[in-house]
């Protein structure tokens, strides 16, 4: 195994938090850099040391105020779980509109096949009495009064 590299094995098995300070400290300077920080300025609030003529370019304590203000949501695990709780309720909402239409789809579903049981049944009788030549004269009438010519004497 090469220096530093460390098999997806040893990682499995070892108690090891990827959300570790340096992970944090990572990610909130690459929150500010996104946000235009200059890097003199991410290093200083990192608490690193900034060389002999950094400290000139630091700006005002008031303006790196307002300026970690206007990022601070993106920094804020408050926010985070807010955002959570936001998505939570919207998918909560989608779920109850697609339980509600799973609902109405299940309960047509029940109809549809009552409809086709009773159709069936019908059939049933309508062998059983020979009367199936007598349904498809009536089939006929009816595909007959569908017809325009039909309609046309019917309005008249």
């Amino acid at each position: 195994m090469a220096s530093g590299v460390v098999s997806k094995e040893a990682m499995n098995s070892a108690d090891f938090n990827p959300a570790r300070p340096h992970a944090l400290r990572a990610g909130f300077s690459t929150v500010l850099r996104l946000n235009g920080f200059s890097d003199m300025l991410v290093e200083f609030m990192l608490g690193h040391s900034v060389p002999y003529n950094g400290a000139y370019l630091i700006p005002p304590l008031e303006k790196i105020r307002e300026m970690y203000r206007d990022v601070e949501p993106q920094l804020s695990v408050n926010e985070a779980s807010k955002s959570v709780s936001d998505l939570e309720k919207r998918m909560d909402e989608k779920m109850k509109t697609h339980m509600e239409m799973l609902e109405g789809q299940q309960k047509e579903i029940r109809e549809l096949r009552d409809k086709v049981n009773r159709t069936k049944g019908l059939l049933t009788f309508i062998e059983a009495n020979g009367m199936e030549e007598k349904v498809n004269r009536l089939y006929k009438l009816i595909e007959l009064m569908d017809e325009p010519k039909m309609r046309e004497l019917l309005e008249k």
